[in-house]
């Protein structure tokens, strides 16, 4: 992943000096067994004078090793948190029909699973470093007590590392298939918590889908594991076999082949054993890189953008003052079904949606009806003919520009608890007489910009995402069957007395409806079917005045819609 690449060249100076320690404290470890061997070989009252370098090593190896612990643990975990910084900016900053594509499962699997198994490997990092230092410091001591020999244990060593990189092939692509069926594994937790009325309702439906997706996709996961983990474990023992059997060799072969140095054989036997335990830590990590590659890979095929997400100040580039026109000309966008591999296009579109007027958009199911909305709201690209602001082509750079113009309350919203980017205090009180309003002030509390609870049914938390549209002052409202789930009465509150307030203070609104009873409330009808317009006029039948105010009863919602009502507008 570049972006993890990125990371750790921003981290390299740090990364260099934790490893300096650790090599350090890997020759101090070496330079210990040394001076312990050379101590166990000398008379014992000779050995008095070896104790000051004893106490220096130890101090040294205490020093560096800590030292570098300490700083690869802050940087492995720094690369932690930058890595999910990075992943869920670009989530963001990725095209939502890219997005949509994926589907929400293998993005849930991309920000648990994935940053998860690369966070493991990232947290190991200090063990592995420290554990590499000490076994080339031993390998430094064996050169220097006898250097054939060295090459020997090297030639061993490298014949375990062979066979090792072997099994490890075969074993991630265990674990890669194992990933892979994660996917549909988190699919299907994304139907337990999203489908569990449907599947508590019916019992057979709940017994197919358990035994034949749910546990499949378990099995799968298990299974790939499993075999990808054996491989490994299998590996690992044979690995540490060999250096066993190297000490074997050294101890039982005759001295002509090896040494008939008693000390040289006891320095190697010694540092041999001792390097067991840190080349066993390494070749326990093998999993942890195997794993870590296959997040990487996994993170990769999702193709995020590698864009960076819109500035921070874009919520000012385009103020709702400014907003004379959004134009689509010769707009399409064609959707691809993965399923079916059908395409359905829209368009060509010609629309133009100004200040000041409502648009409704009806048309049966499948239409394009919330393509469009979609294209409106910047959300798409057209993959064919342009969409123009105040006469200003918008380019793939110009998309936050044309966001920030929007307010949208689709049919799959999500409702914040928090009136996030709504920072402005004297918002509050207009939000609690909204809130009053839309009768929901016996239900929620608004307190330091949070609201006390979502739990609420669906048509209330519209009304709730509704008041939060409201509250951003957006130049364009865009609702896609927001009063689909609203009682009569809210539904009249919505077409008579919203949607009027909106428009008398100079806000464009496009609305996605069935209501036939409130066609006569807009100033334009726009239908598609099959993806093109088939009528587009002006119902030209009377439509009752109302007066924002029926609808803004507390005084701070006055104050708030003079100070937001209707503007001069540029002709």
């Amino acid at each position: 992943m570049n972006g993890l690449t990125s990371l750790l060249k921003a981290s390299r100076g740090r990364l260099l000096a934790a490893i300096a320690a650790g090599a350090v404290s890997g020759l101090g470890l070496a330079g210990l067994i040394a001076l312990i061997n050379t101590a166990l070989a000398a008379p014992r009252h000779e050995a008095g004078w070896l104790m000051p370098a004893f106490v220096a090593l130890c101090l040294c190896v205490f020093v560096a090793r800590a030292l570098s612990e300490a700083v690869l643990v802050r940087l492995s975990q720094s690369l932690v948190a930058e890595l999910r910084k990075l992943l869920a900016r670009r989530i963001l900053a990725s095209p939502l029909r890219d997005l949509e594509s994926h589907g929400h499962h293998r993005l849930l699997a991309a920000l648990t699973e994935d940053v998860s198994k690369i966070a493991t490997l990232l947290t190991r990092l200090p063990t592995f470093c420290i554990n590499a230092a000490v076994a080339l410091g031993c390998f430094a001591y064996l050169g220097w007590l006898a250097w054939p020999l060295m090459l020997a244990a090297i030639a061993c060593v490298g014949t375990a590392v062979g066979g090792f990189a072997l099994a490890q092939r075969f074993a991630e692509g265990a674990l890669e298939r194992s990933r892979q069926a994660s996917d549909d594994l988190y699919k299907h937790f994304v139907a337990v918590t999203s489908g569990t009325k449907e599947l508590q309702l019916h019992a057979g439906r709940r017994r197919a889908f358990v035994s034949r997706w749910l546990d499949t996709s378990i099995a799968a996961v298990r299974l790939h594991f499993v075999k990808g983990m054996t491989v490994f474990a299998f590996a690992e023992s044979a690995g540490l076999m060999t250096f066993f059997g190297f000490v074997g060799l050294l101890l039982f072969l005759p001295s002509s082949w090896t040494t008939s140095d008693p000390a040289v054989l006891t320095g190697y036997a010694l540092t041999f054993l001792y390097m067991v335990t840190p080349i066993e830590v390494i070749v326990g990590l093998a999993p942890d890189f195997g794993q870590f590659k296959v997040a990487l890979k996994a993170l990769d095929d999702l193709h995020l953008s590698l864009e960076p997400v819109a500035p921070e100040h874009a919520a000012a580039s385009a103020p709702s003052h400014e907003f004379q026109s959004l134009k689509l000309v010769q707009v399409a966008h064609t959707y691809r079904s993965e399923a079916d591999d059908s395409a359905f296009t829209l368009g060509p579109i010609d629309l133009t949606v100004r200040p000041g007027e409502i648009l409704f958009i009806t048309g049966g199911n499948g239409s394009g009806k919330t393509t469009l909305a979609k294209l409106i709201a910047g959300l798409y690209a057209p993959e064919v003919g342009h969409i123009a602001v105040n006469g200003q082509t918008m380019g793939a750079n110009d998309a936050h520009v044309h966001r920030e113009l929007m307010a949208a309350i689709f049919p799959d919203f999500y409702l914040f608890e928090d009136l996030l980017g709504l920072d402005d205090p004297e918002l509050e009180a207009t939000a609690r007489g909204l809130l009053s309003s839309l009768k929901l002030d016996g239900k929620v509390r608004l307190d330091k910009g949070r609201f006390s609870t979502l739990a609420l049914s669906q048509g209330q938390r519209k009304r709730l995402a509704l008041l939060a549209a409201i509250l951003e002052d957006r130049a364009i409202y865009l609702f896609d069957e927001w009063a689909a789930d609203q009682d009569p009465v809210f539904k009249r509150v919505f077409y008579r007395e919203v949607l009027p307030m909106l428009k008398a203070r100079g806000k464009a609104v496009v609305a996605i409806t069935h209501d036939d009873a409130y066609f006569d409330a807009a100033d334009r009808h726009l239908k598609l079917e099959s993806g093109r317009i088939a009528a587009l006029d002006v119902p030209g039948l009377p439509r009752p005045v109302v007066s924002p105010s029926s609808f803004i009863r507390d005084p701070h919602e006055v104050a708030f819609a003079a100070h937001s009502g209707p503007k001069e507008l540029t002709p």
